[in-house]
């Protein structure tokens, strides 16, 4: 069976991460596309979509260190502010790995602190996505 979910991404979401109602059991076989939208995760540059910005790569402070700040990274298990696998990055099109399960979260690659001019307290705009979920 399959079913497509359309999620928005909000780059300043409720504690750090995205719901999407995506519950996977092991061996699902789960596909994130980034469809349209930009975000700002950082005041100093402009708008980003789902790649994030390439001349910057995280720091230890975020949610994803190396990875380009601003980009689309997810998560399964856990809840809004933690918990849950390792964060891994998704950006334009990438599978979840098939090992883990738990519910689908998504953000946008910043530091997880809080408050304006501190990591997503600053944020802005939002990132829709298709989230492809193929199941036995």
């Amino acid at each position: 069976m399959k079913t497509t979910v359309i999620c928005e991404v909000k780059a300043r979401p409720e504690g750090f991460w995205n719901a999407t109602g995506v519950i996977i059991r092991e061996g699902d076989r789960v596909t994130v596309k980034f469809l349209h939208g930009e975000w700002r995760t950082n005041p100093h540059w402009g708008p980003v979509g789902a790649a994030g910005n390439p001349a910057y790569s995280a720091g230890g402070t975020y949610l994803l260190p190396g990875a380009p700040e601003g980009s689309l990274i997810g998560k399964v298990g856990g809840v809004n502010n933690g918990g849950g696998s390792a964060p891994f990055a998704v950006g334009g099109l990438s599978s979840i790995p098939e090992a883990l399960k738990g519910e689908l979260w998504l953000t946008a690659n910043d530091e997880a602190g809080a408050g304006t001019g501190n990591g997503f307290g600053d944020n802005s705009g939002s990132l829709t996505v298709e989230v492809s979920h193929e199941f036995d």
